[in-house]
């Protein structure tokens, strides 16, 4: 058993094939190859000539033996070969054996001599009628016993199908295995789906023989199963028989019950489909609405100061201070800044998400990260920062410039939500391979049960939206994805006492176990 699964261009009638070469050998069973089929010595003429020899053979050895001498009953070793026939060979090679039976037992051991004609007819009579009887009890057993099978045979592989289309999530797999079940059905050569272009641009084909395949020379019996969903066509399955076999009412009841699991297959993956895009329309449209609610209200008040600012500069029929200007100036320049930051923010954010800007990740010296970051904060601020670490830590090997701004981006968030007059601690920690920074501050801390959820897009604590505080709910969302484009984690979570923390993993240049030359990155300055 051979499983091809061949790659198809399709249109709405038909498909060019261009098979792949990979073969993977199925471990599957043959259905019904021993049930409702009958091998070539069961089959007629050969059954009843079968049926013939063996009650020939059973005179010549009751004849050689003498043993009609020695045993009563000897009828009994007629009926023997009776039940043999209606056991193995069926319901016609029974009653022919039943009736050459009956001859021999006349012609061969009732002597008229020794009986009344009265006595030989009852005894062959009887002889008969019971050959009869126990014959066609014994083939009826033997259909029985096969019908038994098939049904088991059926339950299981429906029962199969149907835990493939309930459990397998990839569509592909679970289609492959339902056809693999149609292409174990004993007359089957080779089972092939083919779906309509919106279902799915690939054709499966399955072969029960493939190695004698190219050495067909018979005409090809195709038949044809459609997949039909609610009178809509979704595809059909097509079977290539073998010589001379056509299916069985059970064999084709079967083969129409699989095909039935694959409409139900396609209409599961369909509905799964509308779901999440359902799904994403309705985060989409969530997201939209954050978006234009946070940054219709931040864009709008810087721009509003700096509209102010200007304005008022502009205003020639009013003579302005020289310190006042300046003031203005400095209000308008801040302004500018933030709004700068905003739009940042969300170009980074896109950024990430688009895969555009991928980490340049080279071995990095800690201190000369911190310096850069530090620096980038004025005096009063870099009062409020205190450093904590004992020791000379090894180079990390990460994006320099990405995690610079990860850092800043933490810490600047710890002094905004923080105490102007309470601190905020960096502890840097050597593990492993990993070395750990952490950001404690003294503010509000985290709402309880949302601590992961600040890393979401757009998403903002209840008393941070009531608040004066001005921010987008993206800033995290960019460290987050930055962290984890370095290779790193970054978590938080309640610090003892008040406050929060901000928890973040890196690896050491040494124990990278993915460096790669900067050159093989592209840079985020670019």
């Amino acid at each position: 058993m051979a499983l091809d699964i061949s790659s198809f261009r399709q249109d709405s009638e038909n498909a060019v094939r261009t098979t792949t070469h990979g073969v993977d050998k199925v471990k599957g069973r043959n259905i019904s190859k021993s049930v409702g089929r009958d091998r070539l010595w069961q089959r007629e003429p050969w059954a009843s000539l079968i049926s013939i020899v063996g009650i020939g053979l059973m005179s010549c050895l009751i004849t050689v033996s003498h043993v009609s001498t020695r045993l009563v009953n000897v009828s009994l070793l007629y009926l023997l070969v009776v039940v043999l026939c209606g056991s193995y060979l069926g319901r016609i090679p029974a009653l022919v054996s039943s009736i050459c039976g009956f001859i021999a037992f006349n012609l061969c051991l009732v002597e008229p001599i020794q009986l009344d004609a009265s006595s030989e007819c009852i005894a062959l009579a009887v002889f008969l009628i019971t050959a009869l009887v126990i014959g066609q009890l014994t083939a009826l057993l033997k259909t029985r016993a096969e019908e038994a099978e098939l049904r088991r045979q059926e339950m299981e592989i429906l029962a199969e199908a149907s835990w493939a289309v309930a459990s397998e999530p990839e569509r592909a797999k679970a289609l492959s295995k339902v056809m693999e079940l149609i292409s174990n059905i004993e007359p089957v050569e080779s089972a092939t789906l083919k779906l309509n272009v919106d279902q799915m641009p690939d054709t499966i084909v399955l072969s029960s023989d493939s190695e004698t395949d190219g050495n067909r020379t018979g005409p090809l019996l195709l038949q044809t199963f459609p997949i039909l969903l609610e009178e809509t066509r979704l595809g059909s399955v097509i079977l290539t028989l073998k010589p001379e076999r056509t299916l069985q009412y059970e064999e084709n009841r079967l083969v129409e019950s699989l095909v039935n699991h694959i409409a139900a297959l396609l209409e599961r993956d369909r509905l799964l489909k509308a779901e999440s895009k359902a799904s994403a329309l309705i985060e989409a449209d969530s997201l939209k609405t954050a978006l234009l609610a946070m940054v219709s209200h931040d864009f709008r008040s810087p721009l509003t100061t700096i509209k102010a600012s200007v304005s008022a500069l502009l205003d020639g029929a009013t003579p302005w201070d020289p310190e006042l200007q300046k003031n203005l100036l400095e209000a308008a320049d801040l302004e500018t800044d933030r709004l700068n930051k905003l739009v940042g923010n969300i170009l980074n954010l896109s950024k990430l998400e688009g895969g555009a800007w991928k980490p340049r990740r080279e071995p990095t010296s800690v201190s000369e990260i911190l310096s850069s970051v530090l620096s980038s904060f004025n005096d009063q601020e870099n009062e409020r920062i205190k450093l904590k670490f004992d020791e000379e830590h090894k180079d990390i090997f990460v994006d320099p410039v990405q995690i610079e701004q990860v850092l800043h981006n933490l810490l600047e968030n710890a002094l905004k939500y923080s105490p102007s007059n309470k601190p905020v601690e960096v502890e840097l920690e050597s593990l492993d391979t990993q070395i750990q920074f952490k950001i404690l501050d003294r503010g509000d801390g985290l709402p309880k049960g949302e601590e992961m959820r600040i890393f979401e897009k757009f998403y903002r604590a209840e008393p941070l939206v009531e608040s004066n505080i001005p921010g987008l709910g993206i800033g995290l969302a960019v460290c987050k994805g930055l962290v984890e484009a370095n290779g790193g984690q970054l978590t938080a979570y309640q610090r003892e006492g008040g406050g929060a923390v901000f928890q973040m993993n890196l690896d050491y240049a040494s124990e990278s176990p993915n460096k790669q030359s900067g050159s093989e990155y592209e840079s985020s300055s670019n």
